[in-house]
């Protein structure tokens, strides 16, 4: 991969989001906030580790943490986050219905 701030191609990009050393959300969740309790399930079905909330402490005010996209958010989990008032994503992230590959079949 790349540096970061390079021109890099959009399959890089695609590659870059999922590579297996990115960080996570919980990576950051515990250099920015302390007293982190995570939330699990939805009161119907299961628990979904895609999906991370919580409440932490951050810079001594209390806070609610809801997951980001990081790396690679689509599919079904991409509509069902979409309703959020607010969604993040970080650099070289994708979010979409459909695989990149997937799309570029689309004529």
């Amino acid at each position: 991969m790349k540096d970061r701030g390079q021109d890099i191609s959009p399959i890089d990009r695609v590659k870059s989001s999922r590579h297996p050393d990115r960080p996570y959300l919980l990576d950051y969740v515990s250099l920015l906030f302390s007293d982190f309790y995570e939330l699990h399930g939805d009161r119907k079905f299961a628990d979904d580790p895609a999906m991370i909330c919580g409440f932490a402490t951050f810079h001594n005010e209390p806070v609610i943490v809801i997951a980001t996209i990081i790396g690679e958010g689509g599919s079904g989990g991409a509509l069902g986050i979409a309703v959020a008032d607010r969604v993040l994503m970080q650099e070289n992230a994708y979010y979409s219905v459909i695989s990149p590959e997937n799309c570029s079949t689309i004529k």
